[in-house]
């Protein structure tokens, strides 16, 4: 038997599925590594292949071979499709199913039949928030969809599936999203899961709310080196951003932007991070500077709790607008964990921010 199963090319357990020997080696790589490039070509070298296609033609491609179909789709390579741009309609639970789930299903068909059918303490008060969950939207105003029937049946099992957390505020504005665009109750439990375990939204609604109070604290940071004026406006007024921005981040912006704005920033959200939502805030503190730093303290509290709502919003999400918005403020997810590491050892944190670059100092 040979030391290298690539020397064999019917010595390949199926079992395994190691699809990386053939990326990584492959039955060229012995001829391919000592082939003479010309010098026009080296460019080329090194690229992978789904960089030479298309939108549409990946999606052909993807279809014909497993290696290249978790490629098309991988984390990586839809961040750099979609990082100038939104996901379409046609394709987005598609997608979002491909970042949330990859491998995972996190719960079973039967056990989410399971946990339907039990007992749970905090039916009382889903039932009391679907009824104002969306009231708008068509589908939910369609009895026929019975939406919220769906939508309880979703909240139940999550609170039975995180029994340490329950059933909090806020989980039916991002469980409804999350039903509206799959439609079926297992792909949106699945995807809701999967949510609360690696964007840390459980700790959003974890006693004492630990994950929301450091975002507070990263933003304050934040507002006060990119916002100046306005950060220290806070301080005169004694306004805190709490009173303001704790409803954004508890439903990721669903209660308060439209539901197509709303998808259109998950579409970032899943491949970039809390990073994205905390831009979002800046940008609109940004925006409004001027007309809130002349306001009373109750005026400026008015204004603010509306900021989502002003014409501004769908100005910013029309086009590439967002997203030069978001090129203003230099945030990565590295930094705002900086940020709360160097306050855990209890270090003096300065933001500098010069020509548009953020640095912990």
């Amino acid at each position: 038997m040979c030391d290298d199963p690539c020397d064999d090319p019917y010595d390949h357990p199926y079992e395994e599925e190691k699809y990386s020997t053939y990326c990584d080696k492959g039955y060229l790589r012995n001829f391919l590594k000592n082939a003479i490039i010309r010098p026009n070509l080296q460019t080329f070298v090194g690229r992978k292949i789904i960089s030479f296609l298309n939108e549409k033609e990946r999606d052909i491609f993807s279809l014909t071979c497993k290696i290249l179909f978790f490629e098309v789709y991988s984390v990586s390579n839809l961040k750099t499709l979609y990082k100038y741009q939104f996901i379409s309609n046609e394709k987005r639970s598609f997608i979002w199913k491909a970042i949330l789930l990859e491998d995972n299903t996190y719960i079973s068909e039967e056990d989410y039949k399971e946990l339907r059918n039990r007992k749970c303490l905090y039916d009382k008060a889903i039932e009391k928030d679907i009824n104002r969950t969306f009231p708008k939207h068509p589908f939910f105003i369609n009895k026929n969809m019975n939406m919220q029937d769906k939508l309880l049946d979703i909240l139940k099992v999550c609170s039975l599936y995180f029994e340490r957390i329950g059933y909090c505020q806020g989980m039916n504005y991002i469980a409804g999203i999350l039903l509206l665009v799959f439609r079926k109750n297992i792909d949106t439990i699945r995807c809701f899961i999967s949510m609360l375990k690696n964007y840390n939204i459980k700790g959003m609604f974890s006693y004492n709310f630990p994950q929301l109070k450091k975002i507070i604290y990263q933003l304050n940071l934040l507002i006060k080196a990119y916002i100046p004026k306005l950060f220290y406006y806070f301080k005169r007024k004694k306004i805190k951003i709490d009173f303001f921005c704790v409803n954004w981040f508890l439903t990721l912006f669903s209660q308060d932007l439209s539901f197509e704005n709303t998808l259109k920033l998950w579409d970032l959200f899943f491949l970039f991070g809390m990073k994205i939502l905390i831009k979002l805030t800046l940008i609109l503190l940004y925006y409004h500077e001027d007309n809130i730093i002349h306001l009373s303290y109750d005026e400026a509290l008015t204004y603010l709790k509306a900021i989502t709502k002003t014409p501004f919003i769908d100005y910013l999400f029309q086009d590439d607008h967002f997203f030069t918005h978001l090129k203003k403020f230099k945030i990565t997810n590295s930094m705002l964990t900086q940020i709360i590491m160097l306050k855990k050892s209890r270090q003096k944190i300065n933001l500098l921010v010069k020509e548009n670059n953020g640095k912990l100092r």
